[in-house]
């Protein structure tokens, strides 16, 4: 039976889609300005800045009125959060040197390279708290809206907002669902670490210097090849032909609708939630498949655990010290890995008895 995809009933028609879209992007790109400006320019993080800026040796410090403007006050965090500089600067060797030892014959770098002195790390703790106030939430609005991004062109697409999970066979595919799932989770991360970088940062030509560990970029490839082998894979099953003699105990409504020896629906309407749990052949139809069900809950938990370690991220480190995403651990890279290879290898086993056999 040949399957087509049914005409979606209620599309986002004419320019709906496009304003739609246009809004979201627009908050995307609104909101991290926004949220880096009120955390720049707020009376605690003012008072906290002037406070410890006041020990610096290398310029006069810096009053709190003067961080009203925000490039004045992204200078000065960049002063104090930034790599530590030297106690001594070179205008005080050129005014002073004999102190400096420059004529007493003792090495001058030994005091340049001195250390500034050390900041109250209690003091320090709060401005970084206070720079980095509703980071976090931030994060969580950029998935949604990337979330709903991906809805709304499958509204348009297919006429359901879930349609994007749906496969050439009008079932739920697992294998789209944990893609999705890890590219909305890591691009709004790293989204959101770059724009809170272009806008905090006093030098923004750095805010892209944000390092992914080989683990994130290795978890995406692992989603990445159970997305593609899927397919070819169920190629090889759909040139196949349930036996006779098995078909007719099987149900007779679904083997109709069988492409090859798999599992299929006629229409797209029909792909449901349980199309993530349930198997894929003829046969095994109305059975839960243990290594999709693993596989689903190793990616939920995976994807629930680094969400949580996003919203510490977010929620702790101002922009400043935004240039690395946390990484979820060779452990568990090592054990979605397996489960994946599982789901593969589960596929290749023909459990529906074909014609050639």
């Amino acid at each position: 039976m040949e399957l087509t995809l049914r005409k979606p009933p209620r599309p986002i028609r004419g320019a709906a889609l496009p304003a739609a879209i246009a809004l979201l992007v627009l908050a995307l790109a609104l909101l991290p300005p926004l949220v880096t400006a009120y955390n720049l320019t707020k009376a605690p993080t003012r008072t906290l800045i002037a406070e410890l800026d006041r020990g610096r040796t290398d310029g006069p410090p810096v009053a709190a009125d003067e961080l009203k403007d925000r490039q004045a006050a992204k200078t000065a965090v960049a002063r104090l959060l930034g790599p530590p500089r030297a106690a001594t600067s070179a205008a005080a060797f050129g005014a002073n040197p004999t102190a400096n030892g420059l004529g007493s014959g003792t090495d001058p770098s030994a005091d340049a390279a001195a250390p500034a002195p050390a900041l109250d790390p209690e003091r320090l703790a709060e401005l970084k708290e206070s720079l980095s106030s509703g980071q976090g939430a931030l994060w969580a609005g950029h998935a949604l809206l990337l979330a709903l991004l991906c809805g709304l062109v499958s509204k348009r697409l297919t006429g359901r907002y879930r349609g994007l999970l749906v496969n050439e066979r009008n079932v739920m595919s697992l294998s789209r669902f944990q893609t999705v799932v890890w590219t909305v989770l890591l691009l709004s991360a790293y989204y959101t670490a770059a724009s809170l970088r272009a806008y905090g940062l006093a030098d923004p030509t750095a805010a892209l210097q944000i390092d992914m560990d080989w683990q994130l970029w290795a978890l995406m490839g692992i989603s990445v090849t159970s997305l593609v082998a899927a397919p070819v894979i169920h190629a090889q099953k759909q040139d196949k032909q349930p036996d006779p003699a098995a078909a007719a105990k099987l149900d007779p409504e679904q083997v109709a609708a069988g492409d090859g020896i798999l599992l299929a629906k006629p229409r797209f309407q029909d792909a449901a939630w349980n199309d993530l749990f349930q198997g894929e052949e003829l046969k095994t139809a109305g059975y839960v498949d243990l290594a999709k069900l693993q596989l689903f809950f190793f990616t939920l938990v995976g994807a629930a655990a680094y969400s949580a370690l996003l919203l510490q991220l977010f929620g702790t480190v101002p922009a400043e010290e935004l240039g690395r995403l946390p990484t979820l651990g060779q452990g568990f890279l090592a054990v979605l890995g397996i489960s994946h290879a599982g789901y593969l290898a589960s596929k290749t086993v023909d459990r529906t008895q074909t014609a050639d056999d």
